[in-house]
């Protein structure tokens, strides 16, 4: 039929509203930018939302005290769903440039534990091999940090029904 929107178009146009309804005022300024890299640990919930959906902030708003190289590995990565919609376990997540694939799966004997795996891509995993990456929720929550060996690094979590699954992935040293 003509004039049927499917759920897939549905959930790109939601996408394109989020990435549309930045507006200029919305950006971080160069120096809270410069403070959230200093002290990423203790990112706001509104800052870290705004860095994951702002196409101009997180790219183009990098602190002065880094090497263009140091951030340009650090991606983004959220729940396609619905924000209403009920998570179910296990949660396959990509990253935005497909670096990192992040999987969360639920413990059986324990709904509220669980366990993150952050897998490196295949172009990237010789680049990545012995380095430190962390994973941060869109509330500002560390659920991993770990060193990347044979291309995955993988973390227990406790709070599982907590996590926002808004992350920010990013290479630590």
């Amino acid at each position: 039929m003509k004039g049927q929107i499917t759920l897939k178009e549905a959930f790109r146009a939601w996408e394109q509203y989020q990435f549309d309804s930045l507006t200029e005022s919305d950006h971080i300024k160069k120096e809270r930018m410069d403070q959230l890299f200093e002290t990423i640990d203790d990112i706001n919930h509104e800052n870290l939302k705004h860095l994951i959906f702002c196409k101009t902030c997180l790219p183009d708003s990098k602190p002065d005290s880094f090497e263009k190289s140091a951030t340009d590995l650090w991606e983004t990565a959220w729940r396609k769903a619905a924000a209403g919609s009920k998570i179910k376990w296990p949660q396959k997540l990509v990253s935005s440039n497909g670096t990192y694939g992040i999987e969360i799966r639920q413990n059986e004997d324990n709904k509220n534990m669980g366990l993150i795996i952050v897998t490196v891509s295949e172009k990237q995993k010789e680049r990545f091999e012995g380095k430190e990456i962390s994973v941060i929720d869109g509330k500002g929550k560390k659920i991993l940090t770990g060193q990347i060996h044979k291309g995955e690094v993988f973390q227990r979590i406790k709070n599982l029904q907590s996590i926002d699954l808004k992350l920010l992935v990013r290479p630590i040293n």
